[in-house]
């Protein structure tokens, strides 16, 4: 770190506010590249939504993304789930009301 020789208070009160206003324009670049990241990493989070695919006892293959349950069909279309109960392959069960699961 670079010292000055100096003599006088106003000299001495001038390095420091130097000193201070390059830190402070530092700092805004730091907070401004880290509100970048954290804004691009929520998007990334926010678009990775992925959906789960399961079966049904009765061997039909469904496709739960976020709250929206679709059948998917052997040709891979795929189609709201009907309403009502749905027991998975593994026992568990859900709820469908207009293609949205409920439970």
């Amino acid at each position: 770190m670079y010292v000055a020789n100096i003599t006088s208070n106003d000299a001495w009160a001038s390095c420091i506010h130097k000193h201070i206003t390059n830190w402070v324009q530092q700092m805004k670049k730091v907070l401004l590249a880290s509100a970048f990241v954290a804004a691009i990493a929520t998007a990334q989070v926010a678009s990775a939504e992925e959906a789960m695919h399961a079966q049904l006892q009765d061997g039909t293959t469904v496709e739960i993304m976020g709250d929206a349950v679709n059948v998917v069909e052997k040709d891979g279309s795929k189609k709201p789930a009907p309403d009502g109960k749905h027991v998975l392959a593994d026992g568990k069960e859900i709820e469908v009301k207009d293609g949205k699961l409920v439970k």
